[in-house]
């Protein structure tokens, strides 16, 4: 029986360690870590820009818009390798700019006097990136951030929300995480409290429909603005995504189709189209990188935790009886 007793024990550690364990890593993004919009299908927009890299897997329809040059002049630092605008169909581009290389797997008939600078053209051939293969990937990174348990806070007054993060502790690198739904995106202000700098804010936005308000996004206090690398945004369940705002964070809505006819967004866009001319600027994930690696909880094994019950069961039962 004593032994019996210090196996049961045993196991509810392991149980309890299993439950509760965290890792420490990289939320990883895949190929599109390199991208600032990273879209599985389709592309469409006018009269804007991506300040950094644009990749898509289908067709690319672009007017009077610039690709890799920040702030209308400054070409943007290529230091992957990676082509400026790859597009794994047909490249549509009539006026504006691309500085660095462009990869069109499909066709491209030069029009208008859209330019290419500082780079080159290559066409026809197979894409460098297997799309399909990517965003599968990235919907299981999806999946798997929405199991996490929301450990941070959010409450409305009138029309404002306010954010609380799982506490200050003067360590970066921890991991903030909200559960939210889409009635959450349609509030006027947005404030962020008891994070810590270098901490990550994962934002787990339920529903399949979702539009976002005019709403201030970066806050009245400007608490969202000054830790925006570090804010994900991760609609898992999205299929429709209406983007109206200035957004500060990366948005990872990998099964989404994107309207965004108004606003700006700080950080990185991954969806499975877009169409719009919201300005996409260039401010990577940091979460993403492995010089700022988090601490992320990992969801409960239940099929895993259902094993060990039953071990337990199994033993438990069969020493009882000695």
């Amino acid at each position: 029986m004593k032994f019996n007793r210090l196996f049961v024990a045993s196991i509810s550690l392991l149980l309890s360690s299993v439950c509760s364990s965290a890792v420490a890593g990289i939320i990883n993004l895949g190929a599109a870590a390199n991208y600032n919009a990273f879209i599985h299908q389709n592309f469409s927009a006018t009269s804007s820009d991506v300040e950094g890299r644009l990749a898509a897997g289908g067709d690319v329809s672009i007017s009077n818009y610039s690709v890799n040059i920040k702030n209308g002049t400054q070409l943007y630092a290529d230091t992957s390798g990676s082509p400026a605008l790859l597009v794994g169909g047909d490249l549509s581009f009539s006026s504006g700019q691309v500085a660095g290389n462009v990869s069109v797997t499909g066709n491209y008939t030069p029009t208008g006097t859209g330019s290419i600078t500082n780079g080159t053209l290559n066409t026809g051939g197979i894409s460098a990136i297997d799309f399909d293969i990517e965003f599968a990937h990235l919907i299981d990174v999806s999946t798997d951030l929405a199991l996490l348990t929301a450990n941070s806070s959010a409450s409305d007054l009138w029309s404002s929300q306010y954010l609380v993060g799982a506490g200050l502790n003067s360590l970066a690198n921890d991991v903030h995480v909200f559960s939210l739904d889409a009635s959450d995106m349609l509030f006027t202000d947005y404030l962020l409290s008891d994070v810590d700098n270098g901490d990550t804010v994962v934002f787990n936005v339920s529903g399949t429909d979702i539009s976002t308000s005019w709403g201030n996004f970066g806050g009245s206090d400007s608490s969202l603005v000054n830790i925006s690398e570090n804010i994900l945004f991760n609609f898992y369940e999205a299929e429709s995504l209406n983007i109206n705002a200035a957004l500060y964070g990366s948005i990872l809505a990998p099964k989404a189709s994107i309207q965004a006819p108004h606003g700006v967004i700080w950080g990185q866009v991954i969806a499975k189209s877009w169409q719009g001319n919201t300005q996409i600027n260039d401010n990577p994930f940091a979460g993403n990188s492995p010089n700022r690696a988090v601490t992320v909880p990992v969801p409960e094994p239940s099929t895993l935790v259902i094993m060990i019950i039953g071990v337990i069961g199994l033993v438990a039962g069969r020493f009882s009886k000695q």
